[in-house]
């Protein structure tokens, strides 16, 4: 911090005496030759400092960007195998990142051997270098376990963006150019988008999708990118019992924050920590004996 303001200090007064330098003798008595001599002077110290307030920081701050972005993922771990440094260059060269993570299932029963399940996603959109880049909004889900039951279909709900308070995009089932798609056994949809530095934006990307279940059965929710901070919820009736959620990294239990046990039929967990891409978390459901 005190290096900051002395520099602050020394540019704003290069500035200032070089305004003078310049200004002075042009309305002063000095003869020619000082006056040249004060006026060179007075250019030079406000050309210096002018470069000093604008275009030196963004030089330092594109050949800081460059190096992080370009040079530091091939550094680390370049002895390692190349399977290794490939995920290390991946994970270093993450620009867009999530945070505040809100996950919610509803479980409802159907019967005596499935359950529907709603699965509500929401987080926030953070840009860490200084150029805007692009970001695949994207929902990809099992497509049916029973393809034989039409009524226990996998879908889509619904699949929105909003950009400090305005939607960029809100779409609905069945709304024109809301069509999903088959890929090698999952259900996709997907919007690119320009995401800008971050510079106080809020851009928050919701979606929304139902599968069906066994009535026993053990699911997993997959991380699609770097986030921090992750809230889980899960709704479920009383003729269930769902166990703890766990981690597939090793994530201590003093980090987690459970739910008071209060609400029957409701348990809620968050963690604020990092989940990478394609990390897991956990939950068990059954009926109840």
């Amino acid at each position: 911090m005190r290096n900051e303001i002395r520099f602050r200090l020394i540019v704003w007064s290069a500035l200032c005496t070089g305004l003078v330098g310049i200004i002075v003798p042009e309305v002063g008595p000095l003869g020619s030759p000082y006056k040249e001599i004060m006026h060179g002077i007075g250019e030079a110290l406000f050309v210096a400092g002018f470069l000093a307030v604008g275009v030196d920081r963004y030089v330092k701050t594109k050949l800081v960007d460059d190096v992080v972005r370009d040079v530091i993922p091939y550094a680390i771990g370049f002895n390692l195998p190349k399977e290794f440094s490939k995920e290390l260059r991946t994970l270093f060269g993450t620009g867009v990142t999530r945070s505040g993570m809100e996950v919610t299932y509803k479980l409802t029963r159907l019967g005596t051997s499935y359950v529907k399940k709603d699965v509500e996603v929401g987080y926030f959109l953070h840009n860490n270098t200084a150029r805007p880049l692009d970001y695949v909004h994207k929902v990809s889900v099992d497509t049916s376990q029973f393809p034989d039951r039409p009524t226990m279909k996998t879908t889509i709900r619904h699949f929105a963006c909003w950009k400090d308070g305005l939607w960029k995009y809100k779409l609905e089932a069945g709304d024109p150019g809301f069509e999903t798609s088959s890929k090698n056994g999952f259900l996709v949809f997907e919007r690119k988008l320009s995401i800008p530095p971050d510079s106080g934006k809020v851009i928050k990307c919701v979606h929304g999708w139902t599968e069906y279940h066994w009535v026993n059965y053990s699911d997993h929710f997959t991380f699609g990118g770097p986030t921090v901070g992750v809230a889980f919820t899960i709704l479920y009736p009383k003729e269930m019992q769902v166990a703890p959620i766990s981690f597939e990294k090793d994530v201590n239990e003093g980090d987690i924050t459970p739910d008071d046990g209060k609400h029957p039929g409701l348990k809620s967990y968050s963690y604020g920590g990092v989940m990478l891409t394609g990390q897991h978390l956990w939950v068990q459901w059954a009926a109840k004996s």
